[in-house]
């Protein structure tokens, strides 16, 4: 296998930002309709779990404004949309995730730099990136996710609060090979 960009790195750091406690939420959709951008190739395979089965590969489609990720059963697991966030980096962008089948049923929020050999990917936590001045500076509401021990987020209702928080955020962390997501052809 070759390294280029790994898609699949990206998805699962997508697929798996669902999961985590603390989370950026909301509710709905907080993108406006045609701020979208592409910054990744339409269609590429991915390896859907390295760490337990290296061999299950998934397919990740764009279609419209969206990236589908497509498990090895060919359904569509969830969906990411990335908006340059305008840090002086044209190749950092916020994402924004829908998942099916997770206890939260909303949206979350990462941000990303897509780099010519890969993307560095963040998900950032409202409890653990965020001061609490800065939280209640932003507006948010911290929820409780009952069924998930722990699980507090900053629930946003506008996308200038997601962009704020994440200005905030992304200069100020310092992404390592942990957080990088190589494309595999």
């Amino acid at each position: 296998m070759k390294f280029l960009l790994n898609p699949f790195r990206l998805a699962l750091g997508l697929f798996s930002l669902l999961l985590l406690s603390a989370c950026f939420e909301s509710e709905k959709p907080l993108f406006p309709a045609g701020s979208a951008a592409s910054p990744l190739p339409d269609s590429f395979k991915i390896q859907l779990d390295p760490a337990t089965d290296p061999q299950a590969v998934g397919v990740v489609k764009k279609s419209g404004e969206q990236y589908i990720v497509y498990g090895q059963d060919g359904q569509p697991r969830y969906e990411m949309t990335f908006i340059n966030l305008g840090t002086g980096d044209p190749n950092t962008y916020m994402v924004q995730n829908k998942g099916d089948g997770f206890e939260f049923s909303g949206y979350a929020y990462a941000f990303a730099r897509v780099r010519s050999y890969g993307v560095y990917y963040y998900s950032p936590s409202c409890s653990n990136d965020l001061s609490s001045a800065e939280r209640a500076s932003l507006g948010h509401a911290d929820i409780y996710r009952p069924g998930l021990p722990d699980w507090k987020s900053c629930d946003f209702t506008i996308i200038t609060q997601v962009e704020d928080a994440l200005r905030l955020v992304e200069p100020r962390t310092v992404l390592t090979e942990a957080h990088l997501h190589a494309f595999i052809n």
